[in-house]
């Protein structure tokens, strides 16, 4: 038996992955599908014509301007799609483009996949599969981190107990109204997917599949040929990006009594020029011999990419 909770995000993940479909099925019915408008429409347009060089009636002349017209627009219509799956700017030409367009799509397609990738270990990985097996353990590796001890939770949380005052407290725990989250979003934002952000507040609990993410590599070099030569840009979930913006936003009135003013990176109005020239001053006249010995270390986090365990 379901419960409330299980309702409520089932719904939320079961409308979304509806989404596409009844897009294409509404796309389907508003123009009748555009590649069978595309073979349907020159027949069509060529059937009012012939009809009315036969019968010469005039009533049929009204179709063949509407024949054509929908001919027209279904060329512009797969003219724009394709341009937009190409990433090209578009050429200014008055003839259709098609042929291009498709030999732009499968050229930027054989360009954005990795044929082949560099192990650790210095060894060639080729063949599909075994790629994606190395992108996996890679970013497993990087991202993966150690689920924290109730021990832990309960240190922090009485640190935390004796930072913050009671009324920075209620307001970090207060009810999420809708229109909190509709200050962070739009008005469009249906019941729906309000009932469900509200839920987990309640609750506590986010279904893995609203914590589902897509991980796109962006090369960072001009030939990469290693895993780390890639920059991973992770595209969350809406409700998982909603949830975090409004826990963040309670707790940044809190963070100047819980952080240190050496953690620029949750500073507001800190920028990462300021760290820079932080360095600079430190490291002047370092050279010189005016003091004790010193030593100093440049240290690379390879894992710095959203949290360090």
């Amino acid at each position: 038996m379901r419960t409330d909770q299980e309702e409520l995000f089932g719904k939320v993940c079961a409308q979304t992955s509806k989404v596409p479909l009844g897009l294409y099925l509404k796309i389907l019915m508003s123009l009748g599908g555009l590649m069978s408008q595309l073979g349907a429409a020159p027949e069509l347009l060529s059937l009012w014509r012939n009809l009315l060089i036969v019968f010469k009636l005039r009533s049929l002349m009204i179709f063949v301007p509407q024949a054509f017209f929908t001919f027209g627009a279904t060329r512009e219509t797969e003219e724009d799609l394709l341009r937009q799956k190409s990433r090209i700017q578009w050429l200014k030409a008055g003839d259709c483009n098609s042929s291009y367009f498709f030999k732009a799509i499968n050229g930027r397609r054989n360009r954005s996949k990795i044929h082949s990738i560099s192990g650790d270990d210095g060894f060639l990985i080729e063949c599909d599969i075994p790629v994606k097996n190395e992108a996996i353990r890679h970013f497993q590796n990087i991202l993966g981190c150690t689920m924290p001890t109730r021990h832990g939770i309960d240190t922090l949380s009485n640190i935390i107990d004796n930072v913050i005052s009671n009324d920075q407290a209620d307001l970090m725990d207060r009810d999420v109204t809708n229109d909190e989250i509709r200050e962070k979003t739009w008005d469009i934002v249906g019941e729906d997917v309000i009932n469900a952000i509200q839920e987990f507040f309640r609750s506590g609990h986010l279904f893995k599949e609203l914590n589902a993410t897509i991980i796109s590599l962006v090369p960072k070099v001009p030939n990469p040929s290693m895993m780390k030569d890639f920059r991973p840009i992770f595209c969350c979930n809406t409700l998982y990006k909603i949830i975090a913006k409004i826990i963040a936003n309670r707790i940044k009135p809190c963070l100047p009594d819980i952080i240190s003013p050496s953690q620029s990176t949750f500073v507001a109005g800190r920028s990462i020029g300021d760290n820079i020239l932080l360095a600079q001053e430190l490291m002047r006249n370092y050279h010189t011999d005016i003091s004790c010995p010193r030593l100093t270390l440049k240290v690379d986090l390879k894992k710095a990419i959203d949290m360090v365990d």
